[in-house]
This record gives C-alpha cells, structure tokens and sequence, in this order.
C-alpha cells in the first residue's frame, strides 16, 4: 500500500505502506467529511472485551467494517475508558497494548490494497529492546519496510533502514520547533507521513506488532485511540479538516506553520492555524484580531457528519476544562446534549500566569471597581452553539488560594483582548446575568456562560478578577513599624510594589478601637521597585499609642494595615515580660486592676484581674499572634500593651 501523509501534531512515527481492504464504498460519515474512507478505528465504538476490559475484538467504522481480532487470549490489549487516561488523551478512551513479552497486537482478517493517506492517534508509553529504539505500531505482514516505526529516545522520526520514506515536503500540519518533544512518551500526538515507492504487500493488517522475522521482538507499548486511512491523497483542506477532527477530540493544538518553513500563521489554502468543520466553518480562527492565543486550545463541539460529540476537553496541563452540562470521568458519561449539529466552543490562552500581577493589574477595565486580575487570558469562539457551557479554570499557588472571595470574583469579557480601553463588560454572582462563579481551592468554576456574555458566532477574549479588598490589593507592604524616638513616635513602612497608590492615612487611638485622624502621605502611583516611608508622631499619647497604617487607591479605595502599639513613658503603672512569650506572660503592677487581652479583629479572649505585685498570666487558650493588653490606671485612664505569642 502507498501512504502519503502529512506530518501533525507532537508526531512521534513513521507512515508506510500497510494494507487496506478492497472494498470501496462511501461512507456516510468520515472524519473531516472526507470521501474515500477505507479504515477508521476509532477506540469510542466498534470495541468489544471480554474479562477486565481485554480486547476480543475492534471494528472498523468504515464500510468495509474489517473486523481485527488478536491471535491468541494471551495477546488481547487492554481497553481503557479514558478516565485512567487523564493527560493523554482528552477523556476519551484507548485501546492499551502492552509488551511484557507475550506483545498484544490485533490482525484484520482480510488482505488490503494500496492506499493513500492515512492519521494516526497515540500516545506512547515506552519501547521493546531500548538499545535498539523503535516500537512497531503498524505493519502490513513481514516487509520490515511496511512498518510504522516509533523512536524513543533519538532525535529522527523514522528508522534508518527505511530508506524510501522522508517526511513530505508540502506537509501542511507541522508540530511547533520542539523537536525534542517528538521522542517523549507520554504526550499525544496525531502523526501522518508520505512514502516514496510503492510495495504490493498481500498480508492481513496489523496493529501493535510487527511480524518481521528480522526483528521479532519489537513490540509497540501504549495507547492507540484512531487509525483513519483514505485510498486518496487528500488537499490541503481536507487533511486540516481531518487534523482539526483529532484535535478537538483528543485536545490537541495544531501547529501555526502548517506548511514548516518557519513562518507563522501564512494564507493560502487554507490559513495557518486554523481548525475547520465539514462544513469548511473556521471554528478557530487562529489569526484574526490577536494571534497571542494560539496555546493550548481546546474545544467541545458536535459535527455529525464526522461523528464528532465532544462534550468536554481540558487541556494537557488540566489547569483548563470547557464542558457543557456537569463535568465527569469521560466525555461519553457526561449527559450534557448539543442543540445543533455543527456548533462548537474553541478556546485558546496566552500562556500567563493563573494569579495576579503588575502587569495584567495595569490592564483592567474601568467601571468595574476591579482590584486585580489574573494574568492568564483565554481566547474563546463560538461557532453555531446557542446554549450554556461552563469553564473551570485553576490558580496558580502566587494567587493567594486561601483568601478568594466568591463573592468579588469577577468575569471580565472583552472584545479585542486589552482589558484597558473599553469594550470590556464585567459578570458577578446575582448580576442577572445567570452566570454563576464558585471556587473550590484552586479551581474556579464560571457557570452557564450563555450568549448574553459571549454572542454566538462572535470571537471574545475572557480573564478573571476580584474586586475584593481581601485580594492583593495595589500595595505590597513588606513592613510597618512603629518605635519610640527622641521627637516623639517614628512610624515607618516598606512597601516592595504599588499599583495606582494614591495615599496613606495615619491614625492614632488610645483604645484600639475609636481612632483619630493624624496625618496623610502621597502614595508613589505605581511602582514595582521597593519605596521607603516614615513619619514621626511628635503628639504621642501618654501612655501607649495604638497605630493604624490605611491606604487609598486612585479609586477611592481603602485597605487597612494590621494595629501596632508603643508606649514610650518610662514610669508605666506595669511592666510585662517576656514578651513575646509562649504559654504565659508575667505582669508586675503597681496596684491592682483589670486587664482585658482582644485580638487583632477585636474580639475580647480574655479577661483576669491583677493584683499588686508579680501575676502569671497562663494563655493555654489563645493561638500564637498580636493581642492588644488593656489595663486601666490608678487615675482611670486606659493603657494598652503589644502582646506577641509564639
């Protein structure tokens, strides 16, 4: 058989002549609406197992409806139902061949003919006889040159001895520079290849072994999802509808050089980057506004002409999902249905962080009262799909994963990608909307995305934000200080980043709880290098002075520093040691009295009365942290103290 194919994503094999079955009928469905469909094995039908999920059967989906069986029980692969499969292969299921010397394989049982062009969906695991490095996927019978060879660990993509096949020169779908990654396990890929001559092979079709007497023990190990093989070399067109099948399916990104001449995102035929539907509909138009985005893209979509009825994909990582009803193990478990044929939901990213940062806090839309975003950004079109679908989104560790309000998050939809020149609309939780936005530590879930927040048929560019005090806010204060000075009290802070910082306000109180105002200080704007601040207070109280540090965004808006205390009179009514202490503290008094010891929220946790003399105070109760001390003098009046526990 003749192959001619086209090289695609992550490719990792070789494509040669392999058999192909003499009947030649049309079959109504096909991958990419391709005619000439002569096998499509497909691990989402035609399987059928026997015991735990060992493979007595595949079937090919085609009309020729080829039936391939493995030649003894010992040599069944394994069927898994894409749940084991997390990262490989888009929660769809595989058909698992394991070398352990006994090689699972299966055999059609009818001889081919020559065909043309063929896709190849795996993911590879590992390799028989690593010395020598290659793994038999497909062969035609025992011409070593009619095998589809797997190298694991050298930087070429076909054996040395098949010397008549070399990748095409016009292959439109060329895997991204990191040519490395081809010889990883692991990864899913989809590879097709071209052949230089022709063999006529008249032996049955093999998957997962080679039946070469030259190399017998070269065994392929891992997954195979599809083997799809037309008896026609297919245009440019039509191997990216094929292409763009796969990659929906098994969330998979194409390349943006389709043709490798190492320029990205040309037009031509058909336009670097993009996926099509049957219909030839661009449902990722990879250039069009903002070619940023064009990373891990993932989609759901039903198209019926190709079988096509992904309900949910994430990407490699898992740190992306789209889905349409609730999430589950697999997408043929998960119960969502598609109200259109031909409709589809694609997203790609722009590789940023998943927390906030100077950068992305500079782009925020205006109105919104936002404090910060994250600096990840998701491209997202919509293709002929009417109904609501639902994204899951997880933080990275830098976006303070413990202090998320749900309440704040925001949903920020743009119509051009900058965040900062209008056409940005924000969505919150009780907006009207319907969206509804949940957090369980560190996924965000942004429910029921409708076409009130992105029209259908329409490109939109979506982020996330808060617009919670509790967020980083546009300050990072490193350190606030407050000591005695021979003018009075000397407050001081570090602040290591500011973002639109208009001021800071000082105030004093004598209580911790009634404060006055004393002072402001001009805020630096915005600044990502650390800045220096200090004031002294030259009007202390008598006593202890209780200090609070608040700033104010160019919004309007206030976040309040933490209380700290200092009393610089020399002749206290008590003394108190150590402090800080761990399980007590002791408090030497001049007369007695009441004490009374609050939190940093204000909450009173405990009270004792003192005597004249030496108290032990035991604090058994109270976690480690700041307390406030309150003792009222002989005159009256309240005297506060710092208390630090270990």
């Amino acid at each position: 058989m003749y192959y001619e194919n086209y090289l695609a994503i992550k490719a990792y094999c070789t494509s040669i002549t392999l058999l192909l079955f003499v009947t030649a009928v049309a079959h109504a469905q096909s991958p990419g609406g391709v005619p000439s469909l002569q096998l499509w094995l497909k691990a989402d039908e035609g399987v059928a197992t026997n015991g735990p999920g060992l493979v007595t059967s595949w079937t090919d989906q085609s009309f020729n409806a080829e039936v391939f069986t493995p030649p003894s029980n010992a040599k069944r692969p394994t069927f898994q139902d894409g749940s084991v499969l997390t990262n490989g292969t888009n929660y769809n299921p595989a058909i698992d061949f394991y070398e352990d010397g006994n090689p699972d394989y299966l055999t059609s049982v009818n001889n081919g003919t020559i065909a043309q062009t063929w896709f190849f969906h795996h993911r590879a695991e590992g390799y028989s006889l690593a010395n020598v490095g290659a793994g038999y996927a497909i062969s035609s019978g025992v011409q070593d040159k009619n095998i589809l060879r797997i190298f694991p660990n050298i930087n070429t993509l076909f054996s040395g001895n098949i010397d008549d096949i070399a990748r095409s020169s016009n292959s439109n779908i060329y895997q991204f520079s990191e040519i490395g990654d081809y010889n990883l396990s692991n990864k899913p890929a989809i590879s097709n290849y071209k052949r230089l001559s022709v063999y006529s092979p008249t032996e049955p079709f093999t998957v997962g072994w080679s039946g070469d007497a030259s190399y017998p023990n070269r065994k392929w190990q891992g997954d195979i999802n599809e083997v799809i093989i037309f008896s026609t070399s297919l245009t440019l067109v039509q191997t990216l509808k094929v292409d763009s099948y796969l990659a929906i399916k098994y969330g998979i990104t194409l390349s943006n050089d389709n043709n490798g001449n190492g320029t990205n995102f040309e037009f031509g035929a058909v336009n670097e980057g993009d996926y099509l539907a049957t219909n030839g509909a661009v449902i990722w138009d990879a250039n069009s506004i903002n070619s940023g985005y064009h990373n891990e893209i993932i989609g759901i979509g039903r198209d019926d002409v190709e079988e096509l009825y992904q309900k949910q994909s994430h990407t490699f990582d898992d740190t992306a999902r789209i889905y349409i009803d609730n999430l589950q193990s697999t997408n043929i478990n998960n119960s969502g249905v598609f109200s259109s044929d031909g409709s589809y939901v694609v997203m790609g990213d722009n590789r940023g962080k998943l927390c906030a940062t100077i950068g992305a806090n500079a782009e925020i839309p205006l109105g919104c009262m936002i404090y910060s975003r994250i600096e990840r950004e998701w491209k997202v079109i919509k293709t002929n799909f009417s109904q609501v679908y639902n994204n899951d989104f997880t933080l990275d560790a830098c976006a303070i994963l413990g202090s998320i309000n749900v309440a704040q998050l925001r949903l920020l939809v743009d119509d051009d990608g900058d965040f900062s020149n209008g056409g940005t609309s924000c969505y919150y939780n009780g907006d009207g909307t319907g969206v509804v936005i949940s957090y369980s530590n560190p996924v965000i879930t942004i429910s029921n995305i409708s076409n009130t927040h992105i029209p259908d048929n329409s490109i939109r560019f979506i982020t996330i934000a808060s617009a919670d005090q509790a967020t980083p806010l546009p300050i990072e204060l490193a350190k606030f200080n407050v000591e005695c000075h021979e003018d009075g009290v000397m407050l001081s802070w570090l602040t290591s980043s500011e973002f639109n910082n208009d001021y800071f306000t000082i105030e004093r109180s004598m209580d911790g709880i009634n404060f006055e105002f004393i002072n402001t200080i001009d805020g630096a704007g915005s600044s990502t290098t650390p800045i220096f601040y200090s004031w002294i207070d030259e009007a202390p109280i008598r006593g202890t002075s209780i200090y609070r540090l608040s700033q104010t965004d160019f919004n309007g808006d206030i976040d309040v520093s933490q209380l700290h205390s200092v009393n610089c009179n020399r002749d206290a009514d008590i003394t108190i040691y150590p402090n800080p202490f761990e399980d007590k503290f002791q408090i030497i008094s001049k007369y007695s009295s009441d004490i009374s010891v609050i939190d940093n929220t204000g909450k009173l946790v405990l009270t004792r009365a003192i005597v004249a003399g030496d108290n032990s105070i035991h604090t058994d109760g109270l976690a480690s942290g700041i307390y406030m001390l309150f003792f009222t003098s002989k005159n009256g009046n309240p005297e506060v103290y710092k208390l630090v526990k270990l």
